[in-house]
């Protein structure tokens, strides 16, 4: 079995969600119904991953630019 990042996790996001919005909403007395903590997990996987790919083209350029040798021989 492959690993993956944890930011990757629907589990992890959702016990994140979970924990955050018990919290949150028990403080200020709002419900919020399994399909709205579902919405904002599957929201909060998909920003992580775009947000992944940005990460990995800007190192790419960034690595690139200050780059002091060619690639290859």
């Amino acid at each position: 079995m492959e690993g993956k990042e944890w930011w990757k996790s629907k589990s992890i996001w959702g016990s994140l969600v979970t924990m955050g919005s018990l919290v949150v909403f028990l403080a200020i007395g709002v419900e919020v119904t399994a399909d709205e903590q579902n919405a904002v997990i599957d929201n909060a996987v998909a920003i992580g991953t775009a947000a992944s790919y940005l990460v990995g083209v800007f190192l790419a350029i960034y690595g690139r630019v200050k780059a002091q040798k060619k690639i290859g021989k």
